[in-house]
């Protein structure tokens, strides 16, 4: 069996961002409510895209400084989440966003769009109304 390379990126169903993961995280923050998590998660996912956006390092000039801070809004995100895979791409990257290698910084900041999409769609993939059917019925 092939091994997966220590820089590839991994996707949204390895154990670093699966939904129920990733759900368990979210309902211990929010003291195990469904409805909390589902607004908690919504405002994620509202925010991640631009994030992203920041993230993408296209033609020539580079501003640091908007890497630097979407990559530690993400990391701050993925954290909240429990996407860890997420969060030391975002950790690498707001690293990278201080050196002189902008070569690196690119090429993680493309690794970090990409497990952001894929984080997104797994936080987006969350069936809610299952969720809260099933907190409705142990409760009542």
């Amino acid at each position: 069996m092939d091994k997966e390379p220590n820089n590839a990126v991994p996707s949204a169903e390895t154990k670093d961002a699966p939904p129920a993961y990733v759900l368990a995280t979210v309902l211990q923050t929010t003291s195990g409510s469904v409805e909390r998590a589902q607004r908690f998660i919504g405002l994620v996912t509202d925010e991640i895209p631009p994030l992203l956006s920041d993230l993408a390092m296209e033609g020539e000039g580079v501003d640091r400084s908007v890497i630097e801070r979407a990559a530690h809004t993400l990391k701050t995100h993925a954290s909240y989440v429990g996407a860890e895979a997420l969060r030391k791409q975002a950790e690498r990257v707001e690293l990278l966003s201080r050196s002189d290698d902008v070569g690196a910084l690119r090429t993680e900041a493309e690794r970090l769009v990409v497990l952001g999409h894929a984080t997104l769609s797994a936080l987006k993939s969350i069936d809610w109304e299952r969720l809260l059917r099933e907190e409705n019925n142990a409760h009542g």
